[in-house]
């Protein structure tokens, strides 16, 4: 069965310290085979564990995490990935929760149909990196392993070390953007973006660009990635067997 997404939560994010975030409403339909999966970031230098996902507010259902990384060095840019097979169908929002204050924090939600209902997400890979080249700009990228045809998603987040210039992200090499939230809106120190691509090999490159950093300053950046399992089709093979004998 082929995936397909087909909705988002609002752009959803504080660069003032706060202990979770609560999206604006969005539209969840229903459908087949239908997965949610969440992102979460926060920049703080006092990092803290990402506690939860929910959907349909801080007292609904919540999401099972796929996976998480470890800040960049002891600080900053914690990135995390959840999901939730079907989901309940309608309006509300998503929810986020990490228990403690943050600084340039980040959640996002969306919608895919045609996902594996029982293992909807592969194996999470992650990298980190950075640059403090006179540019500030740098391309955050991390290989994933799949079949031609697979549908994977990654979420980025940049941290730079200073406000004086916002951070921008932009999906590159053929990917495409589902959720972006730029510097400008989250503190300046920070930028968040979910990007999907279809494989066309054995390996994906999932890439972001990370520019208007300012020259001099380190720019850090976090990379997690994983492809997204499709359901099944319907095994059809046996139909024209049962035609026959029942004919």
């Amino acid at each position: 069965m082929a995936i397909a997404f087909d909705a988002v939560c609002p752009a959803t994010s504080s660069g003032a310290g706060v202990t979770s975030l609560t999206s604006g409403s969005w539209t969840v339909a229903a459908g087949s085979d239908r997965c949610l999966f969440g992102f979460m970031s926060t920049g703080d230098s006092a990092a803290a564990s990402h506690t939860g996902m929910k959907w349909r507010g801080s007292g609904g259902d919540a999401l099972t995490q796929v996976g998480s990384t470890q800040p960049i060095g002891s600080t900053h840019a914690n990135v995390s990935a959840w999901r939730l097979i079907a989901p309940t169908a309608e309006s509300n929002t998503a929810y986020g929760n990490w228990g403690a204050s943050q600084g340039e924090a980040c959640i996002a939600m969306l919608s895919y149909t045609g996902v594996d209902q029982t293992t909807p997400a592969g194996t999470p890979v992650s990298a980190t990196g950075g640059t403090s080249n006179p540019g500030g700009t740098a391309t955050a990228t991390v290989d994933v392993t799949t079949e031609v045809g697979d549908t994977v998603i990654a979420v980025c987040m940049s941290h730079n070390q200073s406000i004086s210039t916002n951070i921008t992200l932009a999906a590159a090499g053929g990917a495409t953007s589902r959720y972006e939230v730029d510097g400008a809106v989250m503190g300046g120190y920070a930028a968040m973006i979910v990007t999907e691509l279809v494989a066309s090999g054995t390996t994906t490159t999932m890439s972001v660009d990370v520019a208007s950093a300012e020259p001099g300053h380190s720019v850090n950046w976090r990379i997690y990635a994983f492809v997204i399992n499709a359901a099944e089709a319907a095994d059809e093979s046996i139909l024209p067997q049962m035609m026959h004998h029942h004919g």
